[in-house]
């Protein structure tokens, strides 16, 4: 794909990618090629800020590259796992399987989309 080169010459030439439009897209990129994404995402504030979306997009990365059940989101105790790891969450923060299935439903359509 033509974004994917884009990401990866400017991750080859240290060009930093501020465009808060491109911070989701450059993370599934890093998170696909098991990258680090300092070097090209704006700054590492942006790398590690929480987000509702980009926590979804991660969950739904996760459970797709470990081929890992929907149905273990609704665990206890990965849920206070999770907001062990953030205490700001609550319970309503945390997506249930159908939101997980619902989203990457979507992601693959947008690709479908694309081809």
């Amino acid at each position: 794909m033509h974004r994917d080169a884009w990401i990866a010459a400017c991750d080859t030439f240290q060009i930093t990618i501020d465009a808060k439009g491109a911070q989701a897209v450059v993370m599934r990129y890093c998170a696909h090629k098991a990258e680090a994404t300092s070097s090209i995402v704006g700054s590492s504030d942006a790398a590690c800020s929480f987000s509702h979306e980009a926590f979804v997009d991660a969950l739904i990365e996760l459970f797709v590259a470990e081929d890992l059940s929907f149905n273990l989101i609704e665990s206890p105790r990965l849920q206070a796992l999770i907001k062990m790891l953030c205490e700001e969450l609550s319970d309503s923060d945390i997506p249930h399987q159908t939101t997980l299935r619902n989203q990457l439903s979507e992601v693959f359509t947008e690709y479908l989309d694309t081809l």
